[in-house]
């Protein structure tokens, strides 16, 4: 289980390296990721908000990576909510639309509670 896992780490790692060069994300995209999808998701802009800033120590950086190896702007945890993001079909944690976006989908189902700064 844990050569799968890593092998997936490996392989969104690779993703996000591909993209980064194309793409280069910034801090105004998770902002304007948190205001689109808390209006998509029913979300108050604020609780999304404060959740993001606390998780990337306030930089808002889509490319943050926590001390036990949660990622993105949303800070998925390997052994977390980063399984489930991946099984819903989303592929580049380090996307903030695809992060924020999983991010507030759990809030809205009552999945708060897998993030410390909820």
């Amino acid at each position: 289980m844990r050569s799968l896992l890593l092998a997936a780490l490996l392989l969104v790692g690779a993703t996000h390296v591909a993209r980064a060069a194309e793409t280069g994300y910034t801090a105004q995209d998770t902002l304007d990721a948190i205001d689109q999808y808390s209006e998509e998701q029913g979300v108050s802009r604020a609780y999304l908000l404060a959740i993001v800033r606390c998780e990337t120590g306030g930089t808002f950086n889509p490319y943050s990576v926590g001390r036990q190896g949660e990622l993105g702007a949303a800070q998925l945890h390997p052994r977390g909510e980063l399984r489930r993001f991946l099984s819903w079909g989303y592929d580049d944690v380090f996307s903030p639309y695809q992060s924020v976006r999983f991010l507030a989908q759990r809030i809205a189902m009552g999945g708060a509670g897998a993030w410390s700064c909820a």
